[in-house]
């Protein structure tokens, strides 16, 4: 496969977008072009497919689902799983070394709804070992560094998705530009800003591609050090957190102005994601055992 080509993008029908898809089409020439959330009816699906040169596509709209996928002929596909926040396929690459497993993620906003597509995960990730990405939009982050601005970061939330990609095996392949790809386009105080977007593969993707692998290294070795300084100090980082969260309230308690105000949510968040992390090292710690 030379590439695979994935695009968030809200609607896909218009001569914008289409023109933008050519150009990209044209330049990286993907084996795979993935849309999400592309609000096409059946019959628009079709026509966009042929006007970006794509005879075959797979969709999860009947599932209610906003995944969109146009294939070309040089790949044999086999749908693995379809839901209406994810869709699964296995593609044989002509000349290619081994069969891949692809899937496509446009998770809900809502953590309850969510779940569906972290045990999706898990179920293939339990399956044969064949190399695999999983990517898309997920709706949440990992870490409260994925997210700026507005809004309170959700440990809760990131815990399930961090759990479901280690269950399955799945490492964060990284990113290259703006570090915040979703935006809410609100102004002022209200704006906020989030790494939602995101590409996971496990190791036999790694060793199948190993010009994707060369790429990981760098992240991998970041993710070391990050691993390092987070959780090396974790337990201090935890207390000292605490600290500072109550030192902020007696502020607060004495002068609750604006600039107080948001001291006290920053700590509130610093400790929130600290005590994430704290409970990230006891289940690798007993996954290890």
């Amino acid at each position: 496969m030379d590439s695979l080509l994935i695009w968030n993008t809200r609607g896909v029908g218009n001569t914008p977008t289409i023109s933008t898809l050519h150009r990209l089409i044209s330049k990286f020439k993907p084996s795979i072009v993935v849309i999400l959330k592309p609000m096409l009816r059946d019959d628009k699906r079709v026509q966009v497919g042929l006007q970006l040169g794509f005879r075959s596509s797979v969709s999860n709209a009947a599932q209610g689902g906003q995944d969109l996928g146009f294939l070309r002929p040089s790949l044999t596909v086999d749908l693995i799983a379809v839901s209406s926040q994810m869709l699964s396929i296995s593609a044989a690459i002509q000349g290619g070394p081994v069969s891949i497993l692809l899937s496509f993620v446009y998770a809900k906003c809502s953590r309850s709804l969510r779940k569906n597509p972290w045990d999706q995960i898990a179920v293939l990730g339990a399956g044969p070992a064949l190399p695999w990405v999983v990517a898309g939009d997920f709706n949440t982050v990992l870490s409260a560094f994925e997210r700026q601005g507005r809004g309170i970061f959700d440990s809760s939330s990131a815990s399930d998705f961090a759990d479901a990609l280690n269950r399955a095996g799945l490492l964060d392949a990284g990113f290259s530009g703006n570090q915040f790809p979703w935006c809410n386009n609100q102004s002022g105080q209200s704006r906020s800003w989030a790494r939602l977007d995101r590409i996971c593969c496990n190791s036999p993707w790694q060793t199948a591609f190993p010009a994707f692998q060369s790429k990981l290294r760098y992240v991998q070795t970041t993710l070391k050090s990050w691993n390092k300084d987070i959780f090396g100090n974790i337990f201090n980082n935890v207390e000292l957190a605490e600290e500072d969260l109550s030192a902020t309230e007696d502020i607060v308690l004495r002068d609750n102005n604006p600039d107080n105000l948001q001291k006290l949510n920053q700590a509130k968040e610093k400790l929130t994601h600290l005590e994430l992390c704290e409970e990230i090292f006891w289940k690798q710690k007993s996954r290890n055992r």
